[in-house]
């Protein structure tokens, strides 16, 4: 889930590449969008073009789902612009640890254990992983995560009207509930990679990305070694008749629709995303986040690059699903 408030972008990007080092002046947008795009190709090849966007199996031990690049994102240069941020409050943080790791700054509450600690700190690192050869990136600075008691999330959540069933926050920095047991559950790596993938599209789209988007690409990093499910799902949504129209998808906040329908908009949001880059192939795909990324709302954007306004294609593909 996100939210937050816009900051100062930061432009430069380094951009790490087998054998070069070079310098891109749009914040690395168009190398990230080759490592995004090939994990896509990767995804539909694996699938027979049917496991949507996210989706590329489990990756080979020292394999990649995406082209041999790795893309540096400035991780704290730039937390996103919201059309529906959320509150603007920040936990106090005085009485929490801080730590750093190789890839995150964290900040944890008094109540975890500190076996706990050890561990998730282990566990971050490696979800964290999983999400660059997923996506083909890192950041050059680290993610900023606080880690809460259970208890105390499930406050701050209600103070900021966040629904139950989001499971975590963003908004700028990730908001992450932590159980004092081990091992720790599954559902958190899936949260986690839910939320890295959040903070990806924001810095790299300026704020711009739309809240479907967003979800579409993030539910499909978090369901990575699970393509069978997010299959599974758009084809029970398409029998039922419950894909969601243009108007629920391009909504800016889905927290008052209740947690089946934004999944079904999760699940809808996912397949649009394939649909968009097989039908009109991944340079368009590309041009229209570029443009995001100078700075162009997502809606005129898409217009200018698919020749469509963004409801009429997106209904037009809906109701060509119920026949």
């Amino acid at each position: 889930m996100t939210g937050g408030e816009g900051r100062t972008h930061d432009t430069g990007c380094e951009i790490r590449d087998v054998g070069r080092r070079s310098w891109d002046p749009v914040p690395g947008t168009r190398h990230l969008l080759s490592c995004i795009l090939g994990a896509i190709s990767f995804a539909l090849l694996q699938s027979g073009g049917g496991a949507g966007l996210g989706p590329v199996g489990r990756i080979p031990p020292g394999g990649s789902a995406c082209p041999p690049c790795l893309q540096v994102a400035r991780g704290e240069a730039r937390p996103p612009t919201s059309s529906n941020p959320l509150p603007v409050r920040r936990p106090d943080l005085r009485n929490f640890l801080y730590v750093e790791t190789d890839h995150f700054v964290l900040y944890c509450h008094p109540g975890l254990l500190p076996s706990t600690l050890a561990w998730v700190q282990y566990f971050l690192e490696a979800t964290y992983r999983e999400v660059v050869r997923y996506m083909g990136l890192a950041f050059d600075k680290p993610v900023v995560v606080i880690l809460y008691t259970e208890a105390a999330y499930e406050a701050e959540r209600r103070w900021r009207q966040v629904p139950a069933w989001g499971g975590a926050m963003y908004d700028g920095r990730v908001h992450l509930p932590v159980p004092n047991v081990r091992p720790l559950p599954s559902t958190l790596r899936r949260r986690v990679r839910h939320e890295l993938c959040h903070a990806v599209l924001d810095r790299y789209t300026l704020g711009q990305a739309p809240l479907w988007l967003q979800e579409g690409i993030a539910y499909g990093c978090e369901y990575m070694d699970d393509p069978a499910f997010l299959e599974d799902a758009f084809q029970s949504i398409r029998d039922l008749r419950r894909v969601p129209s243009a108007d629920v998808l391009r909504r800016s906040d889905y927290a008052a629709l209740g947690e089946q329908t934004v999944r079904d908009v999760y699940t809808a949001a996912h397949r649009w995303v394939q649909h968009l880059i097989e039908q009109y192939g991944r340079d368009a795909f590309e041009r229209w986040l570029d443009r995001m990324a100078q700075g162009r709302p997502w809606e005129t954007a898409f217009q200018e690059v698919y020749g469509a306004d963004f409801s009429n294609l997106y209904e037009a593909w809906r109701a060509d699903l119920q026949k």
